[in-house]
């Protein structure tokens, strides 16, 4: 299990200016801090882009206080600060919430807001998790070290595994998304996006939270941590792909164009080359489109494609064939098959710069993210 630095939320410098809430369209927090002493209460907003104080109040020994915030589109956290301990809620639209707590905020009430009342015994929770994890880690020093080992992969799967229970049955509550990103005792992270089982979760939750709330910053960030895990996937298995495929030299073909020319694939010796076998007339427009796109991206820098298609009327492929910008050939006969042992089509290979196959049936994304660094 891997601290999960990297691609954590932005963590911005509270700023103790306190910034005024609108009188309009405002949620309310109010309540009770048993104290003997008196003291401030902040409300904080806990935001993905900054860490701002929206309301504070001054307490006295009665503990009374009120504080108001303005509403969002979405669902937003927010904490209460008192010295220095706080209390998470998730606020959503114009609720009023009454919290009543002691003043290290450990012994905490919460009533009208069903996600915050979820949220302080996910909170409540996890410190039992804390303080199980923390005797684990203290362990002395003549400990078993794989005992240890197993203690604490049993405290981290338990705790996972019902965290992963709430979330699938939850997508798009505050709630899950706090507890995807929650850190425990010892900065340790226990979702990991970069592993498999944990990226499902993510993915669940950014699929959830775009579709109800498709214009709010947390949506978008949910959304580009799942793509750029992919993208990251997809090169992995490229050049596993890659790694694991003998570098073979390429069998030469040579088939006629649309104009009657013999074209050979050995004439493109030097470039990274797509072999692509289909039928052209079976061959979707949106992947003609992507093919283009690729292709223009790359041309420059030595990237071609050679497409071999087995076509049976002649006079409309050198119709859609003349209409392609890349090579396009005809097997008739369809003698390739047997030259490059294939059954089902459409089908391809990837050859590169020094004429190996390195890759067969790879994506266009795949083929992306290997022609990015050669």
């Amino acid at each position: 299990m891997k601290l999960f630095h990297y691609l954590l939320l932005p963590v911005v410098a509270l700023s103790m200016l306190a910034t005024s809430c609108s009188d309009n369209d405002h949620f309310v927090v109010s309540g009770t801090i048993n104290s003997a002493e008196s003291g401030t209460v902040y409300l904080v907003r806990e935001g993905i882009d900054s860490v701002v104080v929206c309301d504070s109040a001054v307490f006295s020994s009665s503990g009374s206080f009120k504080l108001k915030g303005q509403r969002r589109s979405a669902p937003e956290f927010y904490s209460l600060r008192v010295d220095s301990s706080s209390l998470w809620l998730a606020v959503d639209s114009t609720e009023h919430i009454e919290v009543t707590a002691n003043r290290n905020l450990t012994d905490c009430r919460v009533k009208g807001s069903v996600e915050s009342e979820q949220l302080l015994l996910w909170q409540k929770y996890i410190r039992t998790i804390d303080d199980s994890l923390t005797r684990v880690f203290t362990s002395p020093a003549g400990a078993d070290r794989k005992q240890v080992d197993l203690a604490l992969y049993g405290l981290v799967k338990a705790y996972k595994d019902t965290v992963n229970s709430f979330v699938q049955k939850n997508p798009a509550s505050p709630v899950s998304y706090y507890l995807l990103f929650k850190k425990v005792t010892m900065g340790l992270q226990p979702f990991e996006p970069l592993e498999r089982e944990d990226f499902h979760s993510f993915a669940v939750l950014a699929n959830a939270w775009n579709k109800r709330y498709p214009d709010d910053l947390r949506s978008a960030y949910l959304k580009d941590l799942v793509k750029g895990i992919q993208q990251l996937k997809q090169a992995e298995q490229f050049q596993q792909l890659t790694a694991n495929t003998p570098k073979t030299g390429f069998l030469d073909l040579e088939y006629p164009n649309a104009a009657g020319q013999q074209v050979k694939l050995s004439s493109l010796k030097g470039k990274n080359v797509l072999v692509e076998f289909c039928f052209l007339a079976q061959l979707a427009g949106e992947v003609n489109e992507q093919l283009a796109q690729i292709r223009e991206k790359y041309r420059k820098n030595g990237f071609e494609i050679y497409m071999v298609t087995f076509d049976k009327n002649p006079e409309v492929w050198k119709q859609k064939a003349s209409a392609l910008p890349w090579i396009v050939v005809l097997d008739a006969e369809q003698t390739s098959a047997l030259t490059y042992n294939f059954r089902n089509v459409p089908t391809n290979y990837f050859i590169d710069k020094n004429g190996n196959i390195v890759g067969r049936d790879v994506s266009l994304a795949e083929i992306d993210e290997y022609l990015k660094c050669h």
